[in-house]
């Protein structure tokens, strides 16, 4: 983010955070894609209704193979139509990675035994689809514009400078300054100490004089 960057990608960001926490991140790339125009990639290995519901397009992935890229709206209709089962109130993105689970997938009666089941099949499939021409034809008319991602890129480029901080050069990475930094780490390095608190209390021990101490622990990031 100190570099006010067009593309952030995000591996498994939400790991380790609350509910609603992960929530209040995702909500956040949300917004910053809406209004500044960001593109964010962000891979998760659970995700919640809310949170699925705010992208606008869904990869899903199996030993390596892309078995579905598109529109977030039409994923669940596109594995349906292959014949795999999506429980009333689901996850949907549950349902998403399940469906290559021999185990944990359910397939409709009128399928049994016409569903793909192994990743090079369901790739197959997937390449033969409608949804996988769109996005084709989508990614040829993006390159094809190339005075339009000319334009578009100067207007980023415009508003990052604008947004340099005092005392950046026009030749460095960052819109943000050395103290902007600075500041920045320091206060997150204490909301993780601060919320870190209750270990202390939880490390509290008697040792063997009898008097009251603590254990000494080490953070590991």
């Amino acid at each position: 983010m100190t570099v006010d960057a067009a593309i952030y990608c995000w591996d498994n960001a939400t790991r380790g955070l609350d509910a609603n926490t992960a929530l209040s991140f995702a909500r956040n790339r949300r917004s910053a894609s809406d209004s500044e125009g960001k593109i964010n990639v962000v891979s998760l290995y659970q995700a919640g209704n809310a949170i699925y519901d705010l992208f606008d397009k869904v990869t899903v992935v199996a030993e390596g193979q892309v078995i579905y890229y598109g529109p977030r709206q039409q994923a669940r209709r596109y594995f349906e139509n292959l014949g795999f089962q999506h429980l009333d109130g689901a996850n949907t993105a549950d349902y998403l990675t399940a469906v290559t689970a021999l185990a944990e997938r359910r397939v409709l009666p009128n399928f049994i035994g016409k569903v793909p089941n192994s990743a090079s099949e369901f790739a197959a499939a997937f390449r033969c689809s409608g949804i996988a021409a769109s996005m084709y034809a989508e990614l040829d008319a993006h390159a094809a514009s190339t005075a339009e991602v000319t334009s578009q890129t100067a207007v980023v480029l415009q508003n990052r400078d604008q947004r340099r901080n005092k005392g950046v050069s026009r030749q460095s990475p960052f819109v943000a300054n050395y103290v902007v930094q600075l500041k920045a780490a320091l206060i997150r390095e204490y909301q993780q100490r601060w919320a870190d608190k209750w270990l202390v209390l939880l490390l509290t021990n008697t040792d063997r004089t009898g008097r009251s101490g603590f254990v000494k622990y080490r953070h590991f990031y």
